[in-house]
């Protein structure tokens, strides 16, 4: 997946640059396992069938052998650049990928939703009758119960509620979006999961705490784990917005909740000693 404008002079394919880096990997390994034989040097004649060959090959292996050292520390460099900067900016794609999906399943949620409760009002009104007069053939004036829904006009039945939402781009990629439910059918969790072809994963966990509060668990493609947490005061005005980072520092902030759109101020940042507590 290319990243770049329209206007700019170059884009960055990232996942040709994490696939390079792999590539430079597998030469590193090559190369190590070269500088792994040893006895380059202590080949005999009976070896190479010629008494001058065993000195060429041992001066050949000790002028290269250094120079092979160089060799693989310079791809083991390019390895750790390459994959590193590839993980990056797909992680920056993956979070977007992520709440496009989760998007994209919420509308298929409200969707049922709303489904689900024309067909609910239907059923109540198609069993609510009201009396209706009018005048038969001989002019006498009848009463007739009449349900408020007509049976013809009954809605689909939406069915069992949406448990995941999937899309498979033409490049291999996948996104997959899964909810959880509660006893009463609220939805209590939704779970995220991007991986491209080259094995990359992103995945994102959240649980809905209530009264609008949530956690999220995020797994990132370099391994490491970040977390964020909103919690919400009883009377749903305030809250606290909590960042765990990659490195396990904690970043707090204090919002009103009723602005819109909601502003929070940082409190405290264990990465800056200034504004720790």
């Amino acid at each position: 997946m290319e990243r770049g404008n329209p206007m700019a002079d170059f884009v960055i394919d990232y996942e040709t640059l994490y696939q390079l880096g792999k590539k430079a990997g597998e030469l590193k390994k090559s190369v190590e396992d070269a500088r792994a034989n040893e006895s380059g040097s202590d080949y005999t004649e009976e070896q190479l069938g010629w008494w001058t060959l065993p000195e060429v090959v041992g001066d050949f292996w000790n002028d290269w052998r250094y120079a092979f050292q160089r060799a693989g520390d310079v791809l083991g460099s390019v390895e750790s650049t390459f994959t590193a900067i590839g993980k990056a900016l797909f992680e920056q794609d993956a979070s977007l990928a992520s709440m496009a999906g989760t998007q994209a399943a919420q509308f298929d949620y409200a969707d049922y939703v709303g489904k689900k409760q024309a067909y609910e009002a239907w059923q109540k009104l198609s069993t609510t009758y009201v009396t209706m007069h009018h005048r038969d053939e001989d002019g006498n004036l009848v009463a007739r119960q009449v349900p408020l829904a007509d049976a013809s006009s009954k809605p689909e039945l939406p069915g069992e509620p949406p448990k995941a939402w999937n899309y498979t781009d033409p490049d291999g990629g996948a996104s997959s979006t899964n909810f959880t439910y509660g006893a009463n059918g609220e939805v209590t969790g939704i779970s995220s999961n991007i991986a491209n072809k080259d094995g990359l994963n992103h995945k994102e966990n959240t649980t809905f705490t209530g009264n609008g509060g949530y956690k999220t668990d995020i797994d990132h493609a370099d391994g490491k784990s970040t977390s964020v947490e909103v919690t919400v005061s009883p009377d749903g005005t305030t809250g606290t917005r909590t960042i765990i980072d990659a490195d396990g520092k904690k970043i707090e902030y204090q919002g009103s909740m009723t602005d819109d759109p909601k502003s929070w101020a940082k409190t405290l940042d264990q990465r800056d000693p200034d504004k720790q507590n």
